[in-house]
């Protein structure tokens, strides 16, 4: 390999070796906000005044599916990139031809560091290796698909308002969110046959059966299809209703203040009507509060999600299709791909604090929870 080619593998190892850094810091960071918030949400939704609410019966089990997820990302991939950053280094990547280098083992390191790779019990058992995996995989379809469910629910009960108390019973939300789970242990039966601890120069790693890496390339293609693409799809049509609805019934509302206050003829009447329509509350005025906090969930798992989404795209038509895999770019590109996977780590994290920014009545449970405490 000549030096100029040899130097930009370096750098774009650099700078693939930079981003892992970045990637395990703030994916350390990202899930402590994480387990604190959903554990907060969890508790809250636990109590009796929200357990009476469908909608509260699906941010729980959201809660708990995205606990369960950031400890399993925080094990597997997060411990993984860090042992291959800060415990292997560049020399792990870099060709003989360009660098000599003396590769980092077990008996080299110190305890500190060999308790870690100790850990990494997916790395270096089947089991884990398969399980730990499989349970990703089915976190993430049950997370995104609750969020739909959730999406859909707001719809139905916003444009069929006659149903409303049928579709948002309490039972009838654990029946989908039932559905979704036993889905989603279904459909992701195929990753544990696909995954493996493989053994390549004198390193064991977890990861896809070479035998099957076209098999594997197919089959992640439709998971993410069924994972990201399509519930951003959904979410965004169902927003699309919820906003032209919103829209229209505000200018209705808006239309029909105007002619009530027209028909007054004293200033004082017309000045009484004003403050009693400003001091009403709306009968759906709830419903609307739930229906503005979907619609910033949703937002968020949309804007967090589709550069993750466009990122994988990028990663594997290069890996598989165009067969770059050992070229620079992509570890340029494989950075880029890990730079999105932190915006799509933090959607697991963050709707705790969606919840306290747009819920009255889940930040005054939360405030009261402690007092009692």
């Amino acid at each position: 390999m000549n030096s100029s080619n040899c130097e930009a593998k370096k750098n774009s190892i650099a700078f693939y070796l930079l981003t892992g850094k970045i990637n395990v810091l703030f994916s350390f960071l990202i899930a402590c906000v994480g387990f604190v918030g959903n554990g907060l949400g969890v508790f809250v939704f636990a109590q009796k005044r929200f357990r009476l609410h469908s909608s509260s019966i699906y941010l729980f089990c959201l809660c708990l599916s995205d606990i369960f997820f950031l400890f399993m990302h925080l094990f597997e991939e997060t411990l993984k990139t860090y042992i291959n950053v800060f415990l292997y280094g560049q020399a792990n990547y870099i060709d003989k031809e360009c660098l000599q280098f003396k590769h980092s083992s077990l008996n080299d390191t110190t305890v500190t560091q060999r308790l870690l790779m100790i850990i990494n019990i997916t790395d270096r058992y089947n089991f884990p290796c398969r399980f730990v995996n499989y349970l990703r995989y089915f976190l993430r379809f049950l997370s995104a698909y609750i969020i739909v469910a959730f999406t859909i629910q707001r719809t139905f009960a916003i444009y069929c308002p006659f149903i409303q108390a049928k579709f948002e019973s309490k039972r009838n939300a654990w029946n989908i969110v039932t559905l979704i789970f036993i889905l989603g242990l279904f459909i992701n039966m195929w990753v544990p046959f696909l995954f493996i601890t493989i053994t390549d120069s004198n390193n064991t790693y977890c990861g896809v059966n070479k035998e099957f890496s076209r098999i594997y390339f197919t089959l992640n293609i439709f998971y993410i299809t069924l994972t990201l693409l399509i519930p951003i799809l959904v979410i965004f049509v169902c927003n699309t209703f919820i906003i032209k609805f919103i829209i229209k019934a505000s200018k209705q509302r808006k239309t029909m203040t105007n002619f009530e206050i027209k028909k007054l003829n004293s200033s004082n009447e017309k000045k009484n009507m004003e403050n009693s329509l400003n001091k009403q509350k709306s009968p759906k005025s709830v419903l609307n509060k739930i229906t503005i906090m979907l619609l910033i969930m949703s937002f968020s798992y949309t804007g967090l999600n589709l550069p993750y989404l466009i990122s994988w795209c990028l990663f594997f038509y290069g890996m598989e299709i165009n067969n770059n895999y050992d070229s620079i770019d992509r570890y340029y590109t494989y950075s880029f791909f890990k730079l999105c996977e932190l915006a799509n780590l933090l959607n697991y994290g963050i709707h705790f604090y969606i919840y306290c920014s747009s819920g009255y009545k889940f930040r005054m449970q939360l405030r009261q929870s402690f007092k009692t405490g």
